[in-house]
């Protein structure tokens, strides 16, 4: 899968989401959601490596995520992921792994609203796309 199918994947995703999510809400939720109109964001993020590197911010901390979507579109490094923002270098202490060509999705029954860094284990050049969606 190409970066642009995977956006647009990622968009598509959070748009259904966000349909279902509407229509399971009380009425009172649906006229708040209606007055705060989601955003989207969408957002590359370069993960550059030398060896275990200290990791970086992929995404800031927002108490207005709603869903959000990392994908890895590296054919053969992970991702290694975690929930502060406290920069880390050591993979065995990652909160989440997302596999190559796989991705990780948080929405609300797994909801963060924490900034989340990202490093790779070895020295290749990875892309984590993020797709974040904010009420």
């Amino acid at each position: 899968m190409n970066k642009n199918t995977k956006i647009i994947v990622g968009v598509v995703v959070i748009v259904i989401i966000a349909i279902v999510s509407v229509l399971s809400l009380n009425k009172a939720d649906a006229a708040r959601l209606l007055v705060d109109a989601p955003s989207v964001r969408t957002a590359s993020s370069t993960l550059a490596t030398t060896g275990p590197q200290e990791s970086l911010r992929v995404v800031a901390t927002s108490s207005r995520r709603f869903h959000v979507s990392l994908c890895n579109d590296q054919a053969t490094e992970s991702v290694y992921l975690s929930f502060n923002d406290v920069p880390f270098t050591a993979t065995t202490s990652a909160d989440a792994v997302i596999d190559p060509n796989e991705c990780f999705e948080i929405d609300q029954d797994n909801l963060y609203t924490g900034s989340i860094r990202a490093v790779t284990e070895n020295a290749t050049s990875t892309h984590l796309f993020v797709t974040e969606l904010n009420l």
